[in-house]
């Protein structure tokens, strides 16, 4: 039996040196001089409209810094870009020109792309969308603007789909989705990458984000096709498991009058929840269709009530996955 297990820790990062401003000084006036007033402050306003730039950043005083980017298709996930592609991407938006455009002009259709600059500590968040706007966050401000280069929005799509696929196995970092945020995905989180693969297929695997200091155990039967799979989830420092997930080739059989069951969404997937005897907490999870046999039983509710945040990041990340052969899996989950 394989598990893979992928330890992904996003450090906080270093300082970088950012750009300076520029300052303009008026110089001293000699007391044989006289100024009219008016004249000196028309003037004034001639030169800063005359000398205000037409190409801007948004960005604040932005430094060429990491920067992690998202795509749909591995969303909730983060790619941290390679220090060229970041160098690219730092000349692509300095360079832009951003036009301020209203806040609620319709949204376009089409895949957007997330791009998390870090900017030595003063990050931002920006939505790149199929019709060249853009969203920038910083903070607690939001705005909206128009590139008219379409080259920068090519290069953001080619930053959050490279060409080497093994960059995207190798280096996704989980990211739950309430810290999908400018400032969040920066922030520290240790997470185990869990994959428990059947020994022989055709049968259905699963993966799932586990914190550090927790532990998994799993078990399978060893026939051919596996048809059996069950893996319990410890909390830290605890003996007895809070969640058991499963798969069993024959589906899950229960019985009982005071059984109540509910049609839910499991990550995209539709679901049986089972609740047994007037529980408020749900006994076990059940995904139909295609995915039938693939389950989640409650083992502790007493322990899910004390480990609620950590649990419900597990169950967001929990994804069944059939596998036609060992070493061979559909990428469908």
């Amino acid at each position: 039996m394989r598990i893979k297990v992928i330890l992904a820790i996003i450090p906080l990062l270093a300082s970088l040196t950012a750009c300076g401003g520029v300052n303009n000084t008026a110089g001293s006036i000699g007391n044989d001089t006289t100024v009219n007033s008016d004249t000196y402050s028309s003037a004034a306003d001639t030169l800063t409209d005359s000398t205000t730039p037409e190409l801007f950043c948004p960005l604040g005083n932005y430094v060429s810094t990491p920067v992690r980017v998202m795509s749909p298709a591995y969303a909730p996930y983060l790619l941290e870009v390679d220090d060229n592609t970041a160098s690219e991407l730092y000349e692509a938006f300095t360079n832009a020109s951003w036009e301020l455009i209203p806040s609620d002009t319709p949204l376009p259709d089409g895949e957007a792309y997330c791009v998390f600059i870090y900017n030595d500590g003063n990050p931002y968040k920006l939505v790149f969308y199929a019709d060249n706007t853009v969203e920038v966050e910083s903070d607690n401000d939001i705005n909206r603007y128009k590139i008219e280069d379409q080259s920068v929005g090519t290069l953001v799509a080619k930053a959050a789909n490279p060409d080497n696929l093994n960059v995207l196995s190798d280096s996704l970092i989980w990211c739950a989705p309430e810290f999908v945020s400018n400032a969040g995905v920066w922030e520290e989180h240790n997470y185990q990458h869990i994959e428990i693969e059947p020994e022989c297929g055709p049968a259905y695997g699963f993966s799932f984000e586990l914190p550090t200091g927790w532990r998994c155990e799993a078990m399978q039967t060893e026939d051919d096709p596996t048809s059996s799979i069950v893996c319990g989830i410890f909390p830290k420092d605890k003996d007895k498991s809070v969640l058991i997930v499963e798969y069993q080739k024959n589906g899950l059989g229960v019985c009982g009058t005071d059984l109540v069951e509910k049609t839910i969404d499991f990550n995209g997937h539709t679901a049986t929840q089972g609740f047994f005897n007037g529980d408020e907490m749900w006994g076990f999870i059940a995904l139909d269709g295609d995915y039938n046999g693939c389950i989640i039983k409650m083992n502790d509710p007493d322990l899910y009530n004390e480990y609620t945040e950590e649990l419900d990041l597990i169950l967001q990340t929990l994804n069944f996955r059939f596998y036609e052969a060992r070493n061979n899996p559909d990428s469908s989950q």
